[in-house]
């Protein structure tokens, strides 16, 4: 951030300089940047899988959701609202201790499961290690007393 003087190229005043990576996502947010394909990329935080309750309060108008899974970075929800990538929500996860407020920009929507990939910004620190607790707590009601961990089984039934 500085100030310019005038010259006959440019007029006076205030001038910023934002990194590539922070115009990208201010042009995303904005809805002026190219809406990013889908990457394959490994996960940056192991997701446990669990259900708890979704409450968005921006856009207010969505309906509440459940999540299908958490991670430290992000989220996988079922909701039956209208989503679309790089959109900015604000929304409360209802915990068994509380109501951790968030925010994430969704990555990939698929309207037809009504589901949505969120990617978590902005974790103040006392929101994380909460979130942290509660994805320890949650991992500790699926692991058996033998140290072993409950994975979901598949059942197909091929006719």
């Amino acid at each position: 951030m500085g100030r310019r003087p005038y010259s006959a190229r440019f007029e006076r005043g205030v001038y910023i300089n934002f990194t590539a990576e922070a115009l990208e996502r201010c042009m995303r947010f904005l809805g002026l940047g190219q809406i990013p394909t889908v990457k394959r990329r490994a996960r940056r935080a192991q997701r446990i899988h669990c259900e708890m309750p979704i409450h968005f309060t921006q856009p207010s108008e969505l309906p509440d959701g459940v999540t299908k899974n958490i991670s430290e970075t992000g989220l996988f929800v079922t909701c039956a609202g209208q989503f679309f990538p790089t959109q900015h929500v604000v929304f409360q996860l209802i915990t068994p201790q509380v109501a951790l407020p968030l925010e994430a920009e969704v990555v990939w929507t698929d309207p037809e499961q009504q589901a949505v990939g969120l990617d978590l910004v902005g974790l103040p620190l006392k929101t994380l290690d909460e979130l942290r607790q509660t994805i320890d707590e949650e991992r500790a009601k699926q692991d058996q007393p033998d140290g072993t961990r409950l994975l979901p089984i598949l059942v197909a039934d091929d006719d």
